[in-house]
């Protein structure tokens, strides 16, 4: 995200904490102004028709009518197509009517408490978490549908007065109508999106008519939805603490706690089992329901709790910190604390087990292809280590591949000493000190840093990675502001990642860049030689290009000189180029053409750079002699332009 982003949503953060009413309006009025922009152009674009037809019936010129009528029409589709959003319904396990009495008189009292819509269907899902879901049944005109969705671990994983604070703050977003309002909000981003990706895949004339509006336009309407949604947020937090008072502080902190326990051990632990068992575990989530309910004595629990209350709230965040949802609300954290009972419990009584056994059950359908995929990785992994293992002397490129099948199989903490023991050996090289700074900043170990910023200036391919775990670091030793710098770097790299493709497409080279010597190695260019070597082939050039971006990864230009100045059959150079393309192997990136029609003008361009003729054809009176190796055989004097 760029400064001026920063800045804009911190502003707006302020105008909607001041005049929240105006700011719901102006956020209105951006959505009503994205649609009234491809309303217009539906407009014109009818006009349009309108006029090519005339032009057919009147006989005025029905050839240019139909030219020009045709790719209007396919417009005002493309674009009617992109108003058309369908919203998929969740999915999860329906609850019928009377099969959970409890839960259902439980959701009616809350609903009503909290004067929120009915709610047409309750679906029971594994994720840990809860929300509420409305969904347009006519579209752009509305009939909304109201779907509850429950999970299961999240009702299990802690108290029904803390989970009755959870429905409280699902159900105040539909009272307000955050729901209605965010599902348009959703559909207007959708349709944009969706009609700038068709465009774009097209490559389609048109996409300059709506490209310029809508890159000032989505900057604009991201920033101010993504306000709105943090503040609904906070009114939600405001309006489950009335419904159930006492709770909110507690149930806030457990599902931070017991979100990072799942995330960190007990998902971690199971799929561990990949390098040892072939099928999925048939038991999983009764296991992790029981597991939840203990989480609050977990060793790290404290230490999770901290970490949750030292994070901030960036401006992509759609829901805001735990330490900035309690003082909205004039709290103070609370550690969570043991139950006798959970919500699950209680509000499905004996219906627990066998939902999480049908949630089981579609577990393993789901995740059973990666699993089995992960199972055959692990089985070649642990053959691959167990042959190195075996090697009297590795070289410095398998001693780094031991340490990372090590970490892959076993794990950060095991492979850790054997990538300390590589440094300062000659053996190391960026992958093992990411490996190292990846690991210590698990620890909260601030000489992370120093191993992260070794791998990123060994290999700058390691920046966003590494970049994204020492901001991850920092942000839990509460140092937000370097944090956001190792963020902005990511978007540094990748903007000049964008630069140097450009700079690397066939679309962008011009005879008047500037060539250099292509540096190649004798096996490269024998290797070369070889694939370049096809029929209809007279001579081969290879440089290197000039570029700015990312100067180490070079840019070789390939260019094929046909031995008549055409390849023959429709086709035939964009099939000699692929068979090129696939063919060769070289450091970087590699743009190959045919020196024929418009990029005959790169011929004299390419063929006075020293070497560059790595390939020429034997002549058709001494078909028996090799071909000669340009840089072997110096030409002196002025060559002829091809024919």
């Amino acid at each position: 995200m760029s400064q001026n982003y920063d800045a804009l949503v911190a502003r707006l953060a302020e105008y909607a904490r001041l005049h929240p009413r105006t700011y719901r309006a102006r956020v209105a009025g951006l959505a009503v102004l994205g649609y009234a922009y491809l309303f217009a152009a539906i407009v014109v674009l009818a006009a349009l028709i309108a006029g090519a037809v005339l032009i057919i019936l009147n006989n005025l010129g029905a050839y240019a009518g139909i030219r020009v009528g045709i790719p209007l029409v396919v417009l005002a589709w493309m674009i009617g197509k992109a108003l058309w959003v369908r919203f998929t319904p969740p999915e999860g396990l329906e609850l019928r009517p009377g099969e959970a009495p409890e839960l259902m008189a439980e959701i009616e009292r809350i609903r009503t408490a909290m004067k929120a819509p009915r709610v047409h269907t309750v679906l029971i899902t594994d994720e840990f978490n809860a929300g509420v879901n409305q969904y347009a049944r006519l579209g752009l005109l509305g009939w909304y549908r109201t779907y509850l969705l429950l999970g299961l671990p999240y009702m299990a994983g802690m108290p029904l007065d803390e989970y009755r604070a959870v429905l409280a703050h699902e159900f105040g977003h539909v009272s307000r109508a955050h729901g209605r309002f965010g599902a348009w909000i959703a559909r207007v981003h959708g349709t944009w999106l969706r009609l700038m990706e068709e465009l774009d895949r097209k490559n389609h004339w048109a996409q300059s008519l709506f490209s310029r509006f809508f890159h000032w336009y989505a900057p604009y309407f991201e920033a101010y939805t993504a306000v709105l949604r943090r503040a609904n947020e906070f009114e939600a937090d405001r309006m489950a603490q009335a419904v159930s008072p006492g709770a909110s502080a507690s149930s806030l902190c457990r599902g931070q706690v017991t979100g990072r326990y799942l995330q960190r051990d007990f998902w971690p632990g199971v799929f561990a089992r990949t390098l040892h068992e072939i099928e999925p575990p048939r038991g999983v989530f009764p296991e992790l329901l029981q597991a939840v309910r203990t989480t609050h004595e977990h060793a790290k629990a404290a230490e999770w709790l901290d970490e949750a209350l030292a994070e901030t709230t960036f401006v992509w965040d759609t829901h805001p910190a735990l330490r900035e949802r309690l003082a909205a609300l004039g709290l103070e954290p609370a550690p969570p604390r043991p139950y006798e009972q959970s919500a699950a419990e209680a509000l499905l009584g004996g219906r627990v087990r066998p939902l999480a056994d049908r949630l089981t059950h579609q577990w393993r359908e789901g995740v059973g292809p990666y699993w089995r995929e992960q199972h055959r990785q692990a089985m070649e992994i642990s053959a691959k280590l167990a042959r190195l293992e075996q090697k009297a002397e590795l070289t410095p490129a398998e001693h780094g591949e031991r340490v990372w099948l090590t970490a892959q199989l076993h794990g950060d903490p095991v492979a850790v000493p054997m990538a300390r023991a590589l440094l300062g050996t000659g053996h190391e090289d960026a992958s093992i000190h990411y490996l190292l700074g990846r690991a210590l900043a698990e620890d909260k170990d601030e000489t992370a840093l120093h191993h992260l910023e070794q791998a990123m200036a060994m290999d700058d391919e390691f920046t966003p990675p590494a970049c994204a775990v020492a901001a991850g670091l920092l942000d839990l030793l509460g140092r937000a502001d370097e944090a956001e710098a190792y963020r902005r770097r990511i978007g540094d790299y990748h903007r000049v990642l964008e630069a140097a493709e450009r700079e690397r497409m066939h679309q962008t080279l011009s005879p008047r860049n500037r060539f250099l010597p292509h540096g190649l190695d004798d096996e490269q260019l024998a290797a070369l030689r070889a694939q370049v070597a096809q029929p209809g082939v007279k001579a081969a050039f290879v440089v290197r290009k000039d570029v700015v971006h990312l100067p180490h990864k070079p840019c070789f230009v390939i260019a094929l000189q046909p031995r008549t100045g055409r390849l023959g059959l429709p086709g035939e150079s964009a099939r000699l180029v692929n068979r090129v393309i696939e063919g060769v192997s070289l450091p970087g990136t590699c743009i190959v053409l045919t020196l024929e029609a418009t990029q005959r003008r790169f011929y004299k361009p390419l063929r006075d750079v020293p070497g560059s003729e790595v390939y020429r054809a034997p002549s058709f009176w001494r078909r028996g002699e090799a071909a000669p190796a340009a840089q072997e055989t110096p030409r002196s004097g002025p060559l002829r332009s091809p024919p």
